[in-house]
């Protein structure tokens, strides 16, 4: 019998989100965090391993996503095996009141968290997923000294450049959502409260130019919603440490994690603990593409 990837992820996605996890709510912890512009920010905390240096992973969820979507507490629960976890609600998201703005002000949301953060922790990541990629990026340019690294999974240059790129988000030309290189979960919150898409925003190629952290991408090939060239211009503007990594069957964000967990987790513990200088069994470097 042949082999079929498409199959194989298909059925690693449906375990992924529908078997119970054991688990799930063990060990979480709910916290609330106060904005420079007074927003109340909710976010759920899991831990990790006991470790001699305490290590932290701060998750920025993208469009349609928050801490209690199917796709977050999955990835919350593979993560927290390699250190503690903080899913972040932007406003307007999940638990948080507010409006989103799409990228305009998210990035505000991530002060007081860093701010928590950075005297309990020794090493901080930051993983971004989409707009939230965006927002993170944001984030460490304007507050500085706070994260270790950005692991920036299909992250635009904003909002405005995928609408304009032809991708299918807010694009009447594209056929529905379903159709296309993602898909709306169940569960996904897409009726979240809408601000302003169009307000003012640098571009993220702008702000890569100011950062000073190690940045390590993730993209999918077959991403409709943030086209790889997006990624490829904040990538490209980087002036520090940045490696580039596509999965040419790669769909978007958080969905990529879904397509296969175990190759994420790789991913993801490669630019922690290889950069971070410690040697961790069974690590490798996944710098290639998962082939159709």
């Amino acid at each position: 019998m042949k082999f079929n990837l498409r199959y194989y992820l298909s059925a690693s996605m449906l375990l992924v989100l529908f078997l119970p996890i054991p688990g799930l709510a063990a060990d979480n912890k709910y916290l609330t965090f106060t904005t420079s512009d007074d927003v109340k920010v909710f976010a759920e905390f899991r831990s990790g391993p006991q470790l001699s240096e305490k290590r932290l992973i701060i998750v920025a969820p993208g469009f349609a996503q928050n801490h209690a979507t199917r796709s977050m507490q999955a990835l919350t629960y593979w993560l927290a095996s390699t250190a503690d976890v903080l899913v972040v609600d932007f406003r307007g998201t999940g638990e948080s009141p507010g409006s989103f703005w799409f990228g305009a002000r998210e990035y505000l949301d991530l002060e007081p968290v860093f701010n928590w953060a950075q005297p309990q922790y020794c090493d901080i990541t930051l993983l971004g997923f989409s707009l939230g990629a965006y927002s993170g990026l944001r984030a460490c340019v304007e507050f500085p000294g706070r994260v270790d690294r950005l692991l920036l999974v299909s992250c635009p240059t904003k909002v405005e450049d995928i609408i304009l790129s032809g991708a299918a988000f807010l694009n009447p030309l594209v056929v529905a959502f379903r159709q296309t290189g993602f898909q709306i979960e169940p569960e996904d919150d897409i009726f979240f409260s809408w601000g302003p898409i169009l307000s003012a925003k640098p571009s993220g190629a702008e702000l890569a130019g100011k950062i000073q952290i190690p940045c390590h991408f993730l993209v999918g090939g077959q991403d409709t919603l943030v086209y790889e060239s997006l990624s490829k211009k904040v990538y490209t503007a980087v002036e520090v440490s940045k490696s580039w990594l596509k999965i040419v069957n790669g769909v978007h964000a958080e969905q990529m994690f879904l397509q296969d967990p175990d190759f994420f987790m790789l991913w993801v513990n490669a630019k922690i603990y290889l950069e971070y200088g410690v040697e961790k069994p069974g690590l490798i470097t996944p710098e290639f593409p998962l082939s159709p």
